[in-house]
């Protein structure tokens, strides 16, 4: 579908007909399971419905220090009235107590211990006497059976399910694992992605600029993007502009990355050196080139051998908002799970124009008032600069058939960190 023309590109798509292309072509979906031990599965996607194996408890246990008795023995006992029972003994945590409490017995118990045959209450310590003989027992509140007793399956049940296909994994969920004497969980692979900067003028942050060069920024946004949403970054490095070297890097990881994520080179004209090169390598296709986003127009993607190639603009601002908006949704569906967005409702502090036809990211500041939140806009211009994403609180998205949002207009923003950060 044709949309508004940008200056160089005979065509641009709409956004959203751009993503669905390459998910369709590409096939893009979730990935394969596997099985990983607790403590690497922290922030992975649960690849199946977890079902308990078990009882949490797996037995009746105590409650609370103090003893196990049958609450019938204790009715009508008070402190000017205490009901007198025999002591038998004491259970030990972590072992079952072995013997059964009769009538007018009681057995001393631990919080977490075994409740003793016969016993269906816990009488705390706080109520009760043991006299001087150590076998008398004084009992001054009357008890109703399960009191202070935590019953088998109170926490969990066996069958029950416990945590949904697509839970990103907290530390409480793998507590929870854990507690059902489970040590390892299926998990989503996590997302092989290579990623590679394209430019002569790149140089790494340790090494001196000298004249036209620049540090490479883009590539350390993506590969720690990445890291934190549960990828495996494939860090290919910098590639001059050179259509053989960026293919043979490319090529490096063939068999290895499931996605593949290029930075620069990817503009029309003599610096489309990025898209020339991969045109060049067996089994590549290009889906499009240009999409009717600002930032971020020059943005293609394509498939190598049916799996799905991103060619990112090589402005830093718009490499980080067309990732966050282009590159995090299909990561999603390749992890099977909508990725955690953080969104607030704000009144815009002024008037942001747009020009209809094309998906306008306009990073924005939000800060708290009496009656809720205001949005001030930074920027929807410059591709570049880097220290806008840096200063702004989030991002708001002006949809391609409006004309903009007026003064007062109430909007939605989507957060890129907590307020507080």
């Amino acid at each position: 579908m044709k949309d508004v023309k940008f200056k160089g590109f005979a065509e641009t798509l709409r956004f959203k007909e751009a993503l669905e292309r390459l998910i369709v072509e590409a096939s893009v979906g979730p990935l394969k399971a596997e099985e990983a031990p607790l403590l690497e599965a922290l922030g992975r996607v649960l690849s199946e419905d977890l079902i308990a194996p078990a009882n949490v408890p797996p037995f009746d246990r105590s409650a609370m220090d103090g003893y196990a008795v049958r609450a019938e023995d204790t009715q009508g006992a008070s402190a000017s009235n205490p009901i007198l029972l025999k002591v038998l003994g004491e259970a030990e945590i972590g072992s079952e107590y072995d013997g059964l409490v009769g009538s007018g017995e009681a057995v001393q118990v631990g919080t977490g211990t075994p409740i003793p045959k016969g016993a269906d209450s816990v009488l705390m310590f706080e109520y009760s006497k043991l006299l001087e003989d150590g076998v008398t027992l004084e009992v001054y509140k009357p008890l109703t059976r399960g009191e202070n007793v935590a019953k088998a399956g109170e926490d969990v049940k066996a069958g029950e399910r416990i945590l949904p296909e697509g839970r990103i994994l907290q530390p409480q969920d793998l507590a929870m694992l854990a507690a059902l004497g489970m040590s390892r969980v299926k998990v989503r692979i996590k997302p092989r992605v290579a990623v590679l900067s394209v430019g002569g003028e790149l140089v790494e942050p340790e090494v001196e600029g000298g004249p036209g060069k620049i540090h490479d920024s883009n590539r350390y946004f993506l590969l720690s993007a990445l890291q934190r949403l549960g990828c495996t970054p494939l860090d290919l490095g910098i590639a001059p502009d050179e259509a053989e070297e960026i293919g043979s890097r490319v090529l490096r990881v063939l068999e290895e990355a499931h996605l593949y994520v290029l930075c620069g080179g990817s503009s029309v004209g003599g610096r489309d050196i990025t898209l020339k090169a991969l045109e060049t390598l067996e089994g590549f296709r290009l889906l499009f080139h240009g999409v009717s986003i600002r930032p971020g127009r020059p943005l293609a993607a394509g498939t190598l051998k049916g799996k799905p190639v991103i060619a990112l603009p090589g402005y830093p601002a718009a490499t980080m908002l067309t990732f966050h908006v282009f590159v995090k949704q299909v990561l999603s569906l390749m992890l099977g799970v909508k990725l955690p967005e953080f969104r607030i409702k704000g009144r815009l502090t002024r008037r942001v124009a747009s020009q209809p036809g094309i998906l306008d990211l306009v990073r924005v500041k939000v800060r708290r008032v009496e009656d809720g939140w205001l949005v001030e806009p930074l920027r929807i211009t410059g591709a570049g600069v880097i220290s806008s994403i840096v200063k702004a609180d989030g991002l708001l998205t002006i949809p391609e058939r409006l004309e903009g949002y007026e003064e007062g207009e109430i909007v939605e923003v989507e957060l890129f960190r907590g307020l507080g950060d």
